[in-house]
């Protein structure tokens, strides 16, 4: 949406990104805009079966999950923060002054266990929670929503990335550091969960930029390994950088 009042808005995803098969768990990563008017509404990110083709808004739509990043406070079930909506309820909410922060990243993480990761920028407001979601859920679409009423924002998503699985593997539980900015001598740590199958300590390559680097720490207390690494030498005051763990 634009800053103009009374708008309602909807994104969907209408092709499947996994045809037929089950989704056990998923990977989203996104940059989003919030501000330049006067904090009305907010947004969501949604994935359910039954998402709907149109407008969505910002408490989300469907039966499945979705997170509403919201603004304004109505009075109804409501707060300025992060709220947690499952199976077709608010299940949770978590206050957060900070989401009109300009262009931030913002991570969802849903576990094979039905437990949940969100980040916005450098607040972690979800950690390992629990949803009640019926795991693996098959025809699932994912879209974003919000809208505007007698105050309003920009509303805006770039740089949409989702990664969906439809196996029992391991999976990250957790990884640090996220978002900027970040201390230049920050140890990158990793932290994998295993569940039907356990994860190959003997496997595990560690790039940063691209290039393969040695965790100088590789421990293993199940079912959780945790692999971390510092660089030498501190990294450039400005600069990004990608880290891939196979």
């Amino acid at each position: 949406t634009s800053t103009l009042q009374s708008q309602s808005a909807g994104f969907i995803i209408t092709n499947s990104l996994d045809g037929s098969n089950p989704v056990y768990s998923f990977v989203a990563q996104f940059k989003a805009y919030i501000g330049d008017g006067t904090a009305g509404y907010g947004f969501s990110f949604n994935f359910a079966p039954d998402l709907p083709n149109g407008v969505i808004g910002v408490d989300g739509a469907g039966t499945g999950l979705s997170i509403a990043f919201d603004t304004y406070n109505n009075g109804v079930n409501d707060i300025i923060g992060i709220n947690l909506h499952a199976n077709g309820s608010l299940l949770t909410s978590q206050p957060f002054g900070g989401l009109r922060a300009g262009w931030v990243d913002v991570v969802v993480i849903l576990h094979p266990d039905g437990n949940l990761d969100v980040f916005y920028d450098n607040y972690h407001a979800y950690s390992n929670q629990y949803t009640g979601l019926p795991l693996p859920i098959t025809g699932g679409r994912f879209g974003f929503g919000a809208n505007t009423g007698g105050l309003a924002d920009n509303h805006l998503i770039d740089n949409l990335s989702i990664t969906t699985f439809t196996n029992l593997g391991p999976f990250v539980d957790y990884w640090y550091p996220l978002g900027s900015p970040v201390w230049p001598k920050s140890p990158i740590s990793l932290v994998l969960n295993d569940y039907v199958t356990s994860v190959d300590t003997n496997t595990i390559v560690l790039n940063l930029d691209g290039a393969p680097v040695v965790p100088t720490v590789l421990t293993q207390a199940a079912p959780q390994t945790t692999v971390q690494y510092t660089p030498p030498t501190a990294l450039a005051y400005g600069s990004t950088h990608t880290v891939s763990l196979t």
